[in-house]
C-alpha cells in the first residue's frame, strides 16, 4: 500500500466512516503502513468504540495503525487491553514496541500472575523483555519509580525485579 501514494490515503480516509468494522480495522492498519499521521484521531477513535468488543481482532487493527504512526495513545491502548485481560497476538511484543508507563502496572501484574501460576509459567520471559522494551523508551529512572512503586504493594516480585533494574 506505501506504493499507492497519497491519493490511496486520502480515498482510505473519506470512505473510512462507510466500512463495516472490519473494513475500518484493516484501514487502520494500511494507514499506519502508508505513516498516514492524519489518519492518528479517526484511529483512536475507532480503537475506542472497539476495545472491548468481543472480537479483539479489531482493536489490534487499530493498534497496529497507532503503532506504526507512532501516536503516543498506543501506550493508552495496550495498557487498556492489558489491564482488561483481553487476549490478543503478540502482547509482550505490542508493548515491548510501543508500550509506555501506562503499560507497566498492567505488565507488572501480569508478571505475577506467571511467576505464581504454574500454567503461565513459559510467559515470564516475555514479560520480562516487554518490560526491558519499555524501559528503553522511558528510562531507568522512570522505571525504577514505577517499579519500587509496584514492589511496595508486593514482596513477592523482589529478586526479579532487582534484576530488571539492573
Amino acid at each position: 500500500m506505501p506504493m499507492l501514494g497519497d491519493s490511496a490515503a486520502a480515498a482510505l480516509m473519506s470512505c473510512f466512516d462507510s466500512l463495516d468494522i472490519y473494513g475500518q480495522s484493516l484501514a487502520c492498519m494500511a494507514l499506519g503502513m502508508m505513516r498516514v499521521v492524519e489518519a492518528r484521531d479517526m484511529i483512536w477513535r475507532y480503537f475506542e468504540r472497539v476495545r472491548d468488543d468481543d472480537d479483539i481482532g479489531y482493536a489490534v487493527g487499530a493498534l497496529w495503525g497507532l503503532l506504526d504512526l507512532d501516536d503516543p495513545r498506543a501506550d493508552e491502548a495496550i495498557a487498556h487491553l492489558l489491564k482488561h485481560d483481553r487476549d490478543f497476538p503478540e502482547p509482550y511484543g505490542f508493548a515491548a514496541r510501543g508500550g509506555g508507563v501506562q503499560s507497566i502496572a498492567p505488565l507488572l501484574d501480569r508478571l505475577v500472575i506467571t511467576t505464581e501460576s504454574p500454567t503461565y509459567k513459559s510467559e515470564i520471559q516475555d514479560v520480562l523483555m516487554a518490560l526491558a522494551g519499555v524501559m528503553a523508551r522511558v528510562g531507568e529512572e522512570t522505571m525504577r519509580t514505577e517499579l519500587s512503586n509496584f514492589t511496595e504493594r508486593t514482596d513477592s516480585l523482589e529478586s526479579i525485579l532487582a534484576g530488571l533494574r539492573d
